[in-house]
């Protein structure tokens, strides 16, 4: 999420780790206040795996790590329209791995709990 806290931390992190290209490291994106944490994990799917799928990457991401939404039947549906076939709960979240992973790229995306 693109909040004030993840921002600062997200910088601290691109500094630190040095990473090179767009393919690599964390991502931040924009909160919709009304969704859900499922909600807004499955309406940025697409455009994860456009930026780090194989129409950008060669090769695309091996691990999607995602902490803050759970994995539902919803989730596991939607992910497998992008090759992932395998799911594996964490206390935080969970990892999803598509069918062909051949090197260690990661991505992470990270989904904050809603405060009322």
């Amino acid at each position: 999420m693109n909040t004030p806290l993840n921002r600062v931390v997200a910088r601290r992190l691109w500094k630190e780790r040095n990473q090179k290209g767009h393919l690599a490291g964390i991502a931040t994106f924009n909160d919709s206040r009304s969704s859900s944490a499922e909600d807004l994990l499955v309406s940025e799917l697409d455009k994860t795996d456009l930026h780090h799928g194989s129409h950008s990457a060669n090769p695309r991401y091996t691990i999607l790590e995602v902490l803050g939404a759970p994995l539902s039947d919803r989730v596991i549906a939607e992910l497998s329209q992008y090759g992932v076939d395998e799911s594996y709960p964490s206390a935080a979240g969970f990892r999803a791995v598509p069918a062909v992973s051949s090197s260690v790229l990661r991505l992470a995306l990270r989904l904050e709990a809603k405060l009322l």
